[in-house]
């Protein structure tokens, strides 16, 4: 009976605990609406700093929380597009709130970041994009080759002349209808290897200028488009060597001073080795690897050097250099061809030629 008691009174003590402290609880709640229109708020924040509790408004802009009586609260209300809120109070009783934001559109202020040049954007120049070399390096290289050529068919209006080729047709143009300048000279063939690799050396590459259209007068009469390539310079304090090898070819590149300060040289070279790569498949693949042997004799080499000479800061004198040579071996030496004879005994005939071609 005495354990009955007890546990009696001990429920009497929480029950009463517990009453004086939802007793000490009070509720805010209220509307967030817009300042001018009075329309509510869905999806409002409500944030109580101190707690680090927050809350969104219904539908209707509602919102409803309990908090300790007696408490200072301080209340941050934030919606998208309007001016932050905050509201300080000290809850004694059960408040309502009806809270009306402003709204607020502005953007803060945007910085943009641009080289000096301003090329195609500022002046009258139209239909004019200046590639960065970097961009061009960057791009995934096949068996090793950065080519400038297919970099340039990846722009809007922009597609290659044939499957794999390095080619460019702009704008439905045809290939001879662009007007390729390296250094101020006129570059007729862009190509290598029957059009699959690019002529052009990215190692001594400076700056790309590719015109859609809008030519300007200096380039004479285009149809299609026009490709400005500019060459570096070379150091002219001190010397730089870069080695590179690769699937296809191997390049050497070179630059440094001939007088200090005054004048520079800059050389690449390029050559390939493609028959010594395709002939060994062609043993392993092909049941008569001879017969083909004549059409992978097909190599080349380029050269690409520049050398410039400074009088002044503003007068410079520069000689540039483009040796380029494809070996192409397309026809086989002789052919011969010997007919059967046939059941009756006669002799259908033989046939030789000599189609040796060598450019």
């Amino acid at each position: 009976m005495k354990k009955l008691s007890y546990l009696l009174l001990v429920a009497i003590v929480l029950l009463s605990a517990t009453t004086q402290a939802a007793a000490q609880m009070v509720t805010v709640s209220g509307f967030v609406i817009d300042s001018v229109s009075g329309t509510p708020l869905e999806g409002a924040n409500i944030y109580l700093r101190a707690d680090k509790f927050g809350e969104t408004t219904l539908k209707d802009g509602s919102f409803s929380f309990r908090v300790q009586k007696g408490r200072r609260v301080e209340l941050s209300v934030s919606f998208v597009g309007y001016t932050t809120q905050t509201r300080k109070l000290t809850v004694t009783k059960d408040t309502q709130l009806k809270i009306a934001l402003v709204q607020d559109n502005r953007l803060p202020d945007v910085k943009v970041y641009a080289s000096r040049r301003n090329f195609g954007v500022r002046s009258s120049q139209m239909s004019a994009i200046d590639v960065p070399i970097e961009q061009v390096k960057a791009l995934p290289a096949l068996f090793g080759e950065v080519d400038v050529m297919k970099a340039l068919q990846k722009l809007p209006g922009v597609q290659p002349s044939g499957e794999g080729n390095a080619g460019i047709l702009v704008r439905g143009g045809k290939y001879d209808q662009n007007l390729i300048m390296l250094d101020g000279g006129t570059l007729y063939n862009a190509e290598h290897l029957k059009g699959f690799v690019s002529a052009l050396n990215a190692d001594m590459i400076e700056r790309l200028s590719f015109y859609k259209g809008a030519f300007p007068a200096r380039y004479g009469s285009r149809v299609s488009s026009i490709l400005d390539i500019g060459i570096k310079e070379g150091d002219f304090d001190s010397y730089h060597t870069e080695v590179g090898v690769g699937l296809l070819s191997s390049r050497v590149h070179i630059e440094g001073p001939i007088f200090k300060g005054k004048t520079s040289f800059n050389v690449s070279a390029r050559m390939s080795y493609f028959d010594a790569l395709v002939q060994p498949m062609l043993e392993e693949i092909y049941d008569k690897p001879d017969a083909m042997k004549p059409y992978t004799k097909m190599n080349y080499y380029d050269i690409n050097a520049k050398i410039v000479h400074k009088f002044s800061e503003r007068d410079k004198l520069s000689a540039v250099l483009y040796l380029g040579k494809d070996i192409s071996d397309a026809a086989p030496t002789n052919s011969r061809q010997t007919y059967k004879t046939s059941e009756f005994g006669e002799s259908r005939g033989s046939f030789l030629a000599d189609n040796s071609k060598n450019n």
